[in-house]
């Protein structure tokens, strides 16, 4: 709920971009914020000590 409200509320001439990182073994995850339009854009490695990082970011229109 609290992600479908910041997409759905935000305004886009000040927040154009939503920016999000999540741990790359965490494949629940990473669905759910693709099923929110969310792209891969970049890889942070060892981030979380054990597992890389997977940028993702989302444009708002």
């Amino acid at each position: 709920m609290m992600l479908d409200y910041l997409i759905n509320n935000s305004d886009s001439e000040i927040i154009s971009v939503i920016y999000i990182e999540v741990r790359k073994s965490n494949s629940e995850a990473l669905s759910f914020y693709e099923s929110y339009g969310f792209t891969g854009t970049g890889l942070r490695k060892k981030y979380y000590g054990d597992d890389d990082a997977i940028l993702m970011e989302k444009k708002l229109t």
